[in-house]
């Protein structure tokens, strides 16, 4: 007998409640498939073999992009084209106590009533909730003209995906694109960016008696995305640790890194680290009272934080550190990084226009990198970000390069598109947003290999993405997916 289907949201028409169920049972499925960013060889997979048994005509480029045709159902031949895509890559983070190798074993997802997080893990709701929900249309029974379902792969560390792409694959004047994180918001405009690791390889010397090793850990902070949650004045783990080091440097004359974990992901704004530091075994107390100062400091500077600090003895037997000038090196060269929000657009009132995150910093076994994530809507802002990076990480022996930049997506707020995604919305009695945002999206490259393509970005709402504390709002899909099929059931009127 089958199951009636759940009512998620009252408003939301039956078809929307029902396809939710089917897009919680499609990403249910998609989150046993591993696909960190850079290894999502599984997920193509797993589309392949999805597209196989629901008869889809499918194909995959040189990259690891895919995508599938999907024939109009009857009567809806005549209707354009429409592309739904959504990227089928994870940020992978884990909390301190959970083992995990995110490129073998999928997450375990759990649902609490309307939410869903992860066991330890990232959701990867971001975006497998979008690639969910686009399976979850073409094999749910609704009419729509013609589709192309396209999943880029590697977003979340470049849109590297989006780069590769052949411009022959957008065959589509229109595209909704179901990677926002917010519900009753349809995005037509958003940032470029600009990724750049410094790296250096530096000699270590064994640690002398005269020294005792330290390790710093710095945890609880909110982290959250470099772009979505930039301008909520949170503390990156990376720069706390550094300013404790500066000030302990200051106190103790000098000190010795022996090795720095502070992030890896350059678009999460980093909510745990820690450094392990050599410092002369007579500075000791000294030491701890500058950690003790600078952290009292941070709290009155980000109140909404509730870090913990703490400071462990550690072994020093057989234990390396790089010199006192290359550990005050790192210290100023992470310093001089800007964290956080650089410029609000002049034009659009509440938008940030330029910001900057150290995303990675990391040190082991003399190997330092050094990775930020700088995000504007203005070229020249994201190019002086660049040449300053360059410049300064080059006083100190560092070498940058530029692991990706694309352009921003400069889209037309009244194109015909986005104003059938305003009457989706109306539709089920939402007034909807239609917004301009700071994160990067994939629509900045397909602007720029389809120029007039109009585009939109649109799904439910999202917290915490990129963080442990990822949460989906299920019960925010149904209006999503009304409104998709509004744009699918109504293309034809543009």
């Amino acid at each position: 007998m089958q199951t009636q289907p759940t009512v998620w949201r009252e408003t939301a028409s039956a078809t929307a409640n029902r396809l939710t169920d089917l897009t919680v049972e499609e990403f249910l499925k998609f989150c046993k498939v591993p696909r960190p960013g850079f290894h999502t060889e599984k997920a193509l997979a797993y589309f392949q073999s999805w597209a196989d048994e629901h008869g889809f005509a499918h194909y995959r480029d040189e990259y690891g992009n895919f995508w599938m045709d999907v024939p109009a159902t009857a009567g809806f031949e005549h209707y354009p084209k429409v592309i739904l895509q959504a990227h089928m890559d994870m940020v992978c983070v884990a909390t301190s106590d959970k083992e995990i190798d995110f490129e073998t074993t999928g997450i375990t997802a759990v649902i609490n009533g309307n939410r869903m997080t992860a066991d330890g893990t990232s959701l990867g709701a971001d975006n497998g909730i979008g690639v969910a929900s686009a399976l979850a249309i073409v094999a749910g029974g609704v009419e729509h003209g013609p589709l192309r379902v396209l999943f880029t792969a590697d977003e979340d560390v470049g849109l590297h995906g989006a780069a590769a792409l052949d411009p022959a694959a957008l065959d589509s004047d229109y595209l909704i694109n179901i990677d926002l994180e917010e519900e009753n918001e349809v995005c037509y405009s958003c940032a470029g960016n600009l990724r750049a690791s410094m790296k250096k390889t530096v000699e270590m010397s064994p640690v002398t008696e005269a020294e005792h090793v330290w390790c710093v850990t710095v945890d609880g902070l909110m982290g959250g995305h470099s772009g979505m949650d930039i301008h909520r004045n949170r503390l990156s783990a990376s720069v706390a640790l550094m300013r404790m080091m500066q000030k302990a440097q200051e106190a103790c004359g000098g000190l010795r890194f022996v090795q720095v974990k502070s992030g890896a992901a350059f678009n999460a704004i980093t909510y745990t680290g820690s450094v392990t530091v050599a410092v002369a075994e007579d500075k000791d107390e000294a030491f701890k009272a500058a950690v003790e100062a600078q952290k009292a400091e941070l709290l009155s500077q980000f109140p909404q934080e509730k870090m913990t600090v703490s400071v462990e003895s550690v072994d020093a037997c057989g234990v390396k550190a790089a010199s006192t000038q290359e550990s005050a090196h790192l210290i100023a060269l992470v310093n001089y990084l800007p964290q956080g929000v650089l410029a609000m657009s002049p034009k659009i009132e509440g938008l940030v226009q330029t910001s900057s995150n150290i995303g990675v910093l990391q040190m082991k076994n003399g190997e330092i990198e050094v990775g930020t994530s700088s995000r504007s809507c203005v070229t020249a802002d994201v190019d002086k970000l660049e040449a300053d990076f360059t410049a300064e990480s080059g006083k100190y022996g560092y070498t940058l390069s530029v692991m990706s930049k694309y352009p921003g997506w400069d889209g037309d707020p009244d194109s015909p598109l986005l104003m059938l995604s305003a009457k989706g919305y109306e539709s089920i009695g939402v007034k909807a947003r239609l917004v301009a945002i700071h994160a990067g999206l994939e629509p900045s490259w397909f602007s720029s290999k389809r120029p007039g393509m109009q585009m939109i970005c649109l799904g439910p709402t999202l917290k915490g993405a990129h963080t442990t504390e990822e949460t989906l709002y299920i019960d925010t899909l149904p209006p999503t997916i009304d409104v998709v099929l509004y744009c699918l059931q109504h293309v034809n009127e543009l």
